[in-house]
């Protein structure tokens, strides 16, 4: 089955793209209910954004990543 962003998915697919491509922790990517099919690009502080009062937003370069090493379904017996 294929994704189709905030509109639904498959875990594994979600788990898949994880383990190719990471992901920054929530506290760097404030939800947004918009996604590629809704004209949300992937760009560096979309993936992490850091912003102060007075100084604007930017990309922020040292955040917490996570990965897997590997995935699999499980099925029971």
């Amino acid at each position: 089955m294929a994704d189709n962003g905030c509109h639904g998915g498959e875990p594994m697919n979600a788990y898949e793209y994880i383990h190719f491509n990471n992901i920054t922790d929530e506290t760097c990517t404030v939800y947004q209910a918009l996604g590629h099919d809704m004209g949300l690009n992937c760009t560096a502080d979309i993936k992490c954004k850091n912003c102060a009062p007075g100084k604007g937003c930017w990309a922020q370069e040292n955040a917490k990543i996570y990965t897997l090493d590997n995935y699999a379904e499980v099925h029971g017996e």
